[in-house]
């Protein structure tokens, strides 16, 4: 776990590193755990989950990137909660088993 501590501006980030996937042509960066992001004037902390990156393209063609995955932004504090999917374009590169 890395720590960004930056009380001047008035926030705290705490987050996981990626595990990088190498797929030949594409890469993968798959973030498992979640982000800690405390703004310290409102006393507010947000638990962030992270989506995964897939870049195609590395070696042959055009370079891409994309999200995928599920997003949860929630604050028990305040009550708040919001989710996002990120989707990927299907690819024959890509098996269902991995999406």
């Amino acid at each position: 776990m890395v720590s960004d501590d930056n009380p001047e501006p008035g926030f705290l980030i705490f987050y996981f590193t990626a595990l990088l996937v190498s797929l030949g042509n594409s890469t993968s960066a798959i973030l498992d755990g979640v982000a800690n992001l405390t703004l310290l004037p409102r006393g507010e902390t947000y638990t962030i989950t992270m989506p995964y990156a897939h870049c195609k393209g590395i070696v042959l063609g055009t370079l891409s990137m994309e999200l995928g995955g599920h997003v949860t932004i929630a604050c028990p504090t305040t009550g708040y909660k919001t989710e996002m999917e990120f989707k990927l374009r299907v690819s024959p590169t890509l098996s269902p088993s991995f999406l």
